[in-house]
């Protein structure tokens, strides 16, 4: 027995043909050797049987209840064995025992530290675990694109946003990133991604190897912080499913199973294949910098194509275990990913030490001074001089003619802003209906101060932009003032009490004139907008649902309610 996991009262099993329940205190077991699936209920009276025989079993049974104890009301929230634990991640190895074949599974959630052997029917569900393993063991996964690794000058430009080597859509600032990587690699030279945060760096990286591992070029060696090597993962899987990413760290025991079992394939599996650069088995090695810095003799010996260091401006510490790490690794290019620009400071010894990272034999053809990409203000020029690599920076500002919002929204934000707009078409709706019909209820027009002024705005100005909403969309606000069918303009300067020929410029620094038109229309619209929000939540709760019964709307009102609750 390895531990306890619960405690519960439990029918007693009984062989009587009508059995008769009788309940009795029974602990969960997880059995030394075997994995969550085979974990088994004991009845107390065997313990009580065991307790003589087992030195230290009623101390662990104590120390069961002490723990369980001290959980509180927290023990009803207790889960003994989590689904993920039961739930094969991958299938690393297999081997035959008494005529049968058991294999060597990782489950999610667990450490590789924690791999059990299992039999084929006791993981027969997990099909699609079983043909991944068979596919990176016995197939030809590097040779479905190409039959030999291209060389660099043979690799082109990606021209479409959704390239068969990932599975999702790019976006064209992703797409512009992809393509300097890729325009790196077949000069030669290492760079620097200093693209401003949000801006995708991770997707862009991950595609890069995806377009590599298209060319059948492989393996590759990512270093980032122990943080954000889920986050990796995770897009991997997203991004490019068809290559073989495993996470280095964990505990010594764990790393062991790793270098055993995913880094080369066994002896003899494939035939006619020598050398233990093509036995590798892995395409990807995720790790962090503590976990290169100890096994750095385990990753040495391996030739590698590409090394991506993220947050790669840790290099510039002055006494950088990172940098002496990489320097004794074989390897054809690197990638730095900061989000931040590379500081002035130390300048001439990080110009040494990205120097002293590799040397890549150039192109004849390559002329040096068409290596520096465009890049973003004085520190991106500074950040080429310095580490005399191509160097590129974008920030939030250079990516909005990408057609990518400056702030980001989050998902909670998206949703509010759909319910938003499915209320805002029931109102126009209503509106054409019942043209009298006020645009709100008496009890919402109470609580917005700005719904009942109308000596400059009315309700039925309220309806027009709603109307006008409904019919460009959110944010078309300069379209909006435009359009005739409304005449929002002069209703705008009347009541603004402007004119409308004075909307002419004629001073080049004043603000655009239909700016300011739209300015004022967005934040008339942000009060409507509230005042939706605040009836949709009014009735979202008086109608007593569930918030389980629409989990998006729950989510959305719950954004709503509290944009609303801080006005």
């Amino acid at each position: 027995m390895e531990k306890i996991l619960e405690c519960q009262m439990r029918p007693m099993a009984s062989n009587r043909p009508v059995p008769k329940q009788v309940f009795v205190n029974q602990y969960l077991v997880k059995w030394k050797g075997f994995s969550y699936l085979h974990c088994s209920w004991v009845p107390e009276h065997e313990f009580e049987k065991a307790y003589k025989s087992l030195r230290g079993l009623e101390t662990m049974v104590n120390q069961f209840h002490s723990t369980m104890e001290s959980l509180g009301n927290k023990v009803y929230d207790f889960v003994a064995i989590p689904p993920e634990w039961t739930t094969v991640d991958r299938i690393i190895s297999f081997r035959e025992e008494d005529g049968q074949r058991k294999y060597l599974v990782k489950f999610k959630g667990l450490s590789y530290a924690e791999c059990y052997w299992e039999s084929e029917s006791d993981i027969s569900t997990f099909q699609n675990e079983f043909r991944r393993f068979f596919d990176i063991n016995f197939g030809n996964r590097r040779g479905m694109y190409v039959d030999h690794e291209r060389n660099h000058e043979g690799f082109k430009q990606i021209t479409s946003l959704t390239p068969k080597f990932i599975t999702g859509s790019l976006q064209p600032y992703h797409l512009e990133g992809l393509n300097f990587l890729r325009s790196a690699w077949s000069n030669r030279t290492h760079v620097v991604l200093a693209d401003n945060m949000w801006l995708g760096t991770r997707i862009q990286s991950i595609a890069f190897l995806a377009s590599l591992f298209a060319e059948n070029v492989a393996p590759f060696l990512v270093v980032a912080p122990s943080s954000t090597l889920r986050n990796w993962e995770i897009g991997f899987t997203t991004w490019a499913p068809q290559m073989n990413v495993v996470v280095y760290g964990g505990t010594s025991q764990a790393r062991t199973v790793i270098i055993q079992h995913e880094f080369y394939l066994p002896r003899g599996r494939m035939n006619g294949v020598r050398g233990e650069t093509n036995r590798i088995k892995f395409d990807v090695i995720l790790t962090s910098y503590e976990i290169l810095d100890v096994d750095t003799a385990v990753l040495k010996p391996i030739k590698w194509k590409c090394t991506i260091v993220d947050d790669g401006h840790r290099l510039e510490n002055e006494n950088p275990k990172l940098f002496y790490s990489l320097k004794q690794f074989t390897c054809e290019h690197h990638i730095l990913l900061t989000g931040r620009p590379l500081q002035v400071v130390n300048s001439e010894q990080q110009a040494e030490q990205l120097s002293a990272l590799g040397k890549r034999k150039r192109n004849r053809k390559q002329i040096v001074e068409k290596e520096a990409e465009p890049t973003d203000g004085e520190e991106a020029r500074q950040g080429n001089k310095k580490t005399r690599w191509p160097y590129r920076r974008r920030t939030h500002r250079r990516k909005t003619h990408h057609m990518v919002p400056k702030i980001g929204l989050t998902r909670d934000k998206v949703l509010a802003r759909i319910t938003v707009m499915m209320l805002l078409q029931e109102k126009v709706k209503l509106i054409e209906n019942h043209p009298s019909k006020t645009v709100f209820p008496d009890p919402i027009i109470g609580r917005f101060a700005a719904l009942k002024n109308e000596r400059n705005w009315n309700k039925e100005h309220d309806k027009l932009l709603l109307r006008a909403v409904s019919k460009h969309g959110f944010g078309k606000w300069i379209d909006i003032v435009k359009d005739k069918e409304f005449e929002l303009e002069q209703l705008i300067c009347k009541a603004l009490k402007v004119p409308v020929e004075n909307l002419t410029r004629t001073n080049p620094d004043q603000k655009d004139p239909h700016r300011q038109l739209a300015d004022y229309l967005r934040k008339r619209f942000e009060i409507l907008e509230n005042a939706m929000s605040d009836e949709c939540a009014d009735t979202y709760y008086r109608n007593g649902r569930r918030p389980d019964e629409h989990p998006l709307l729950d989510i959305a009102i719950a954004d709503i309610r509290r944009r609303v609750s801080v006005m």
